[in-house]
């Protein structure tokens, strides 16, 4: 673990999330874990976050919506918290890109 670790617990009336990431320099965070998923994204892109429950098909119609608007993904990112888990999150971080590109 980074040395510039810090966990950010916030809570809400009827939620609450669990952020942990790092400072790892120059100005630059990166984010690891979120509700207990593995991830890795340094927020310096738009980062859409999903969580859903696991399912054959779930990441094609997922993509196909996030291309259906136009939108490019630049990275995927995919985990689940146990082999047998129904819960499932992905990171993808995008960058858009105009239709006609």
């Amino acid at each position: 673990m980074h040395p510039n670790t810090v966990r950010i617990e916030i809570q809400g009336k009827e939620r609450e999330a669990e952020i942990v990431g790092s400072s790892i320099g120059g100005g630059v965070i990166e984010v690891f874990r979120i509700n207990g998923f593995q991830t890795r994204f340094k927020g310096d892109s738009p980062t859409l976050l999903l969580f859903y429950r696991d399912r054959p098909g779930m990441i094609s119609e997922v993509t196909r919506i996030i291309a259906d608007e136009g939108i490019n993904i630049a990275s995927l990112y995919c985990s689940r918290n146990s082999l047998h888990s129904s819960a499932s999150r992905r990171t993808s971080r995008l960058n858009t890109r105009p239709r006609s590109a």
